[in-house]
């Protein structure tokens, strides 16, 4: 897991990052509920897993609305200026990421063990610069190429770490079955 987030470490990290300390506390801040919001999903059991992204997505949107009135300004112009590009972009955005990404990690912690499931999640970073790149035109660096494979290299070694505790749980099984026969 270390391995991975070096990885994503790489990819993104800005010397700016040093002159914004307050930018930096609140996505340090935002991970953390994230990482909550993944523990509890896994415990609403009852809850389709669809069903608890809805609800979670009704109870953040006045909130953000909310805290944008408090600390943003010309909110309403910025909005009149949008063309319909960025109102499919947000509602694909909300589908895809939203919706349909957050609802599908909810249904797997439920499935599989946090652990196992969240590493994954470090592929959206890798996702959103190749998009970047055959969207926006942005440019490609070494730096982002070897994050990237760091990142893949550390997902590699998780996956194929659980897939020996996978198969070791499958042959203890024969193995017990095998001395009680002998």
């Amino acid at each position: 897991m270390a391995l991975a987030f070096l990885g994503v470490m790489i990819m993104s990290f800005d010397p700016a990052l040093f002159r914004d300390v307050d930018g930096f506390l609140l996505v340090a801040c935002a991970s953390t509920c994230w990482a909550a919001s993944t523990v509890v999903a896994r415990r609403f059991g009852g809850v389709p897993p669809f069903a608890l992204q809805a609800w979670l997505s009704m109870i953040t949107w006045p909130v953000m609305l909310g805290a944008s009135a408090l600390f943003e300004h010309g909110q309403v112009a910025a909005v009149e200026a949008w063309g319909w590009q960025f109102w499919a972009f947000s509602l694909a955005s909300a589908i895809m990421a939203g919706i349909l990404g957050n609802g599908l990690i909810f249904w797997l912690v439920r499935k599989h063990p946090v652990a196992l499931v969240t590493p994954f999640t470090l592929i959206a970073p890798i996702v959103t610069v190749i998009l970047g790149v055959i969207l926006l035109g942005e440019q490609l660096t070494a730096r982002t190429i070897l994050g990237t494979i760091v990142t893949l290299a550390g997902l590699l070694i998780i996956t194929l770490r659980q897939r020996q505790r996978f198969l070791r749980t499958l042959e203890q099984p024969d193995a017990q079955r095998a001395r009680e026969v002998a």
